[in-house]
This record gives C-alpha cells, sequence and structure tokens, in this order.
C-alpha cells in the first residue's frame, strides 16, 4: 500500500527500508514487507493472512499491529492510524502510520514488534528490522513558531512545525477543547503551489481540567514542496447549512462542477457514475480554487434523488465492494443507493460550523 504514499510524493519509494519477513504461528502468517521512517512517523507496511477463517468481516484486530513497539531498546507509546485493503477473504494488506513524534530517536534503528496474540491465539509473530532515517533528516526543517491561539477567551498555542519530505507535524498547547463544548484546533496545509496536504490523524494527551494538554496533527507532504503554509481553524457551536443544490446530470457523459461553499472554499465534483442501483460520486475540496486531498476538517456533501434526500450508503456487501473498488484514501468518494431514480441533485453546506484564522497563518519554508 505504499502506492498510496507514492501517489501523493514520489519521494516516499526513494526512502523505503525493506524488511521482508514472515512470521507464521497457530496458522497465521504475518508478511512484514517494507518501513519508511523519519522524525515525525513511521510507516509500516504489511500482510496478514488467516488460514484458519476468513476475516474480511473481522478485520480491525490486524489493524491493531503492532501491540508493542521498541527501537533501540526503548518501549514506545505511540499512536497510530491505518489505511487497508483486502486481498482476498482470508489476507488483508495493511499500511500503519505510527506518530513518533513526541521522542528523540537516534538515526539508525534496531526496532522490535512484538505480536504474541491475534484472532484468538496465542503465538508469536514478532519481528526485529532495521531502518535508517539519516537521509531524511539532513533535509528536515523544525521551525519554532510559539504563536498564541485564543478561542472564546481561552489560549492555546502553536510551538513547532516539522517537514520532512515526506511529511509534516503541527505541535502545540491547549486547554480550550475541554472547556467549548468541543471546539477543538485544527488546520489546513497548502505546499508551495496552494494545493491542500493529506491529513495524517491528530492527537490530544489528557492532562486534566486546569493544565494545558499537548497536541499533535500530521499531514503527508507533497513531493518537492519548497514551503508548507498552515492555517488554524476550529468548529464552532453552529450548526451549517445547507446550499441550494444543483441538478447531476446522470444520463450523460460526467461533467465535473463545483459548488461553492464560500470566498475560500468550494467541492469539485470530478466524477460520477452508476453501477446498477448505485450512483459513485468521486469529489474534491478545494481552496482558493486549487485541489486539496482528504482533511479531518472536509465539508460534506447531500444527495437529493427523484425529491427526496438520500444517506451515502455504507452497509451491505454491494457498497463495500464499490467503495474498495474506487476509494484510493486521498480524496473521498461516496456510494448512494439511488435504484431507478435519475432525477439526482447534489449540494453542499455554508461551512458556518468552523471558523478559518487566516491570520494567524504561518509558513514554513524548506528550501
Amino acid at each position: 500500500m505504499n502506492k498510496d504514499l507514492v501517489s501523493v510524493n514520489k519521494q516516499y519509494k526513494n526512502y523505503i527500508d525493506s524488511i521482508g519477513k514472515t512470521k507464521s504461528d497457530k496458522g497465521i502468517d504475518i508478511t512484514f514487507e517494507s518501513a519508511i521512517a523519519d522524525d515525525n512517523e513511521l510507516f509500516l507496511n504489511f500482510i496478514v493472512r488467516n488460514n484458519n477463517k476468513e476475516i474480511k468481516n473481522e478485520y480491525m484486530e490486524a489493524l491493531g499491529i503492532p501491540t508493542s513497539l521498541k527501537v533501540n531498546g526503548e518501549r514506545l507509546n505511540t499512536g497510530a492510524g491505518a489505511s487497508w485493503e483486502f486481498i482476498d477473504n482470508n489476507t488483508i494488506r495493511v499500511l500503519k502510520k505510527i506518530d513518533w513524534s513526541q521522542y528523540k530517536k537516534k538515526d539508525k534503528m534496531n526496532i522490535d514488534i512484538d505480536i504474541d496474540e491475534l484472532y484468538g491465539k496465542k503465538g508469536n509473530w514478532g519481528v526485529r528490522f532495521f531502518v535508517d532515517k539519516s537521509n531524511l533528516v539532513q533535509k528536515t526543517v523544525q521551525y519554532k513558531v510559539n504563536k498564541k491561539i485564543e478561542i472564546n477567551g481561552r489560549e492555546g498555542k502553536i510551538d513547532t512545525v516539522t517537514v520532512s519530505p515526506l511529511t509534516v507535524s503541527i505541535k502545540g498547547t491547549e486547554n480550550f477543547s475541554k472547556h467549548s463544548g468541543g471546539q477543538f484546533l485544527n488546520f489546513i496545509a497548502l505546499d508551495d503551489k496552494g494545493y491542500g496536504l493529506l491529513w495524517d490523524g491528530s492527537s490530544c494527551s489528557d492532562s486534566g481540567n486546569t493544565n494545558p494538554s499537548d497536541w499533535t496533527t500530521n499531514f503527508i507532504n507533497t513531493e518537492n514542496s519548497k514551503s508548507v503554509t498552515i492555517i488554524p481553524v476550529y468548529t464552532t457551536k453552529q450548526e451549517s447549512k445547507k446550499l441550494p443544490d444543483v441538478k447531476l446530470d446522470v444520463n450523460a457523459a460526467a461533467r465535473p462542477l463545483v459548488l461553492t461553499i464560500d470566498t475560500d472554499r468550494s467541492i469539485k465534483i470530478k466524477d460520477y457514475f452508476i453501477e446498477g442501483d448505485y450512483l459513485v460520486v468521486k469529489y474534491a475540496q478545494q481552496y482558493n480554487g486549487k485541489e486539496g486531498l482528504n482533511n479531518y476538517i472536509d465539508m460534506p456533501i447531500y444527495l437529493i434523488a427523484d425529491g427526496t434526500e438520500i444517506k451515502e450508503y455504507t452497509v451491505g456487501d454491494k457498497a463495500i465492494e464499490l467503495w474498495r473498488k474506487y476509494d484510493n484514501d486521498n480524496q473521498p468518494i461516496h456510494v448512494y443507493k439511488i435504484g431507478k431514480a435519475r432525477d439526482i441533485r447534489i449540494g453542499t453546506y455554508d461551512g458556518s460550523d468552523l471558523m478559518i484564522m487566516k491570520d494567524k497563518s504561518i509558513t514554513v519554508k524548506t528550501k
């Protein structure tokens, strides 16, 4: 699944450390294929095959790998996310994205992964491998920001932005999310050409009701970007309102169309087509007319078929099959069950639940 990273940034293929180790026990095989590491994240690519039973509907346990991680003998407590694809009903390929930016690490690292239980079986699927991030570290820039952010009288702070050729990590402290009814800080991140970076997860440590919490937000960098601009945003207590819908002509060849949200943001409907009883819609968020990749704060769309609003279809084998077939992890697709309906209209929302703090934007030059 490194192909998803390479599709965003071709530089990833230059920093892959091959592992090529398979551990088999109790009818379960784990093949550790490769790893990529910089100061911000460890990307671990592996395949899990359960020869005892199908895992197509019980795949979440595979996403929990690794359950224990040591770097040069030190056990790390890390946060992580994952993307995945099924090879067959018994086999899944996983790309694990592990945030280890809070730790100081040597450039050359022996990594130990311990796995002693999987799918109800006790066994040993642990592995040791070596990664070297020295080439990436030489090209990594850390910018000390120390910029205060205030939301409804409560202060937070952006401390640092660390940019490698592969990733962007934004760190800071805050004490407003726990007091403000769900408001929290996030970011729009743009490369030097204004295109939105792929959001790669965020985390926040709980330090009690009085002390500020430490937070981290990560993005996947684009290839050879000379700078990164981050724009703080936060969710408000307002609810977004629907904007007027427009006709989506599903009886003719797909034509890209743009749904305007406000002066800065829009949604580009890139493609749409009918497959059986289902309508597949591919789209992208835009900021200042430039396409972005997936972000946690993306504005949703809504769909009306023959006068009735219908929800995205996320259950059932056919919907899952279509999502797996067309999703690329980098830009959203939606699948709707429309049956024989052909009077289709599509719309978005006004974005009033999101405050964009353009006056607090920060640009980090990398070259």
